[in-house]
């Protein structure tokens, strides 16, 4: 066991789900594409499953395991664009099975400050996380390739070209309106960013602050969370460092849309849900909320007040003193379990 993979088993680290899709979807183009093709009304579990199944994949899947996990993926995001969005030659070639993050559009290095550099994620020189649309124009002959949605998230039945298409007709992705790609790089590495943020932030609170050699281990080997589709190696920032410069520029661009809000709605307020899972929602909302900056829970429109605050830091005391205590197989056990479904379901 490497500390990557120590970390990344533990069963808590579930507990930054919420945060991360709040993260995700604050961007525009993300959060028209969930907006326009999940469903966390009616499937919250389902797409809970498909996230954390892809994410246990990517670490600790056999090849074939992840080969097949990155297949349904790339299935699953096939119909994920704005009209007109995407070459229908593009959608092809991703949906018809695996796709190497290889075959990816090349990047080039912009300056973001002096003497240091990062790898752009287009051609066009535009921002990692630019929240502006990107003008319609001929597509680029190597396409993007990556998600709008979170990994392994399927369509619903009416999703396809012709839902897509008819998005147009609704106000979601007509003239004006944010175009989004379930394969554009710079989406998919935001995806990816927030997940392994969002890990690496609950873990740190209920185990403490990783020495510096463990975090840049740890972080370097996130990577495979985009890799492991199609964002191109160089597109994760080479070091931590550059990370956290990365995060911060990121999340000063977030703008969080009334689809955003609505799907925030949807998730955090379930319109169908086995009991248990009621039974523990005002958890998860106290939870998510906490994680997440005083900006953004303003903008999501998230109640908080010190009462609230008090409850989140409790719960955390209590988790940090009793959670590192627990048995190995315990913490490890939602690893293990979706591993193993993982697995019967490929036998």
């Amino acid at each position: 066991m490497s500390v990557f993979t120590d970390v990344a088993a533990e069963g808590v680290l579930l507990a930054g789900g919420g945060r991360a899709i709040l993260l995700q979807i604050a961007d525009a183009a993300v959060g028209a594409g969930v907006a326009r093709h999940s469903d966390f009304a009616n499937r919250p579990l389902d797409r809970f499953a498909n996230t954390v199944t892809y994410a246990y994949a990517a670490a600790f899947g056999t090849p074939d395991q992840l080969h097949a996990v990155v297949d349904r993926v790339n299935r699953a995001h096939g119909p994920v664009h704005s009209p007109r969005s995407r070459p229908a030659a593009t959608a092809e070639a991703r949906v018809g099975g695996y796709v190497s993050s290889t075959a990816a559009a090349p990047s080039i290095p912009f300056t973001t400050a002096p003497g240091r550099s990062i790898p752009s994620p287009t051609a066009s020189g535009r921002s990692i996380l630019s929240t502006t649309a990107p003008a319609r124009s001929t597509p680029p002959t190597a396409p993007p390739t990556t998600s709008t949605t979170s990994p392994g998230e399927p369509p619903s039945a009416t999703d396809g070209p012709e839902a897509a298409d008819a998005t147009d007709a609704r106000g979601g992705a007509g003239e004006g309106a944010t175009a989004y790609d379930a394969f554009d790089p710079a989406k998919q590495l935001w995806v990816a960013a927030t997940l392994y943020q969002s890990a690496i932030t609950v873990y740190e609170k209920v185990f403490g602050t990783l020495d510096a050699a463990d975090a840049e281990d740890v972080f370097q080997q996130y990577a495979v969370l985009g890799t492991a589709l199609q964002v191109p190696p160089g597109l994760w920032p080479p070091t931590l460092a550059e990370f956290n410069l990365y995060w911060a520029d990121a999340v000063s661009t977030l703008v969080v849309s009334d689809d955003a809000r609505r799907v925030a709605s949807d998730l955090l307020h379930p319109r169908t849900a086995p009991l248990w899972l009621r039974v523990v929602m005002p958890t998860v909302r106290l939870v998510t909320a906490g994680l997440l900056t005083p900006e953004l829970r303003r903008a999501f429109v998230l109640p908080w007040n010190a009462r609230r605050q008090r409850r989140f830091d409790r719960l955390f005391a209590l988790t940090s003193a009793i959670y590192p205590h627990l048995p190995i197989r315990l913490r490890h056990l939602p690893r293990d379990r979706y591993m193993s479904r993982l697995a019967n379901s490929l036998a």
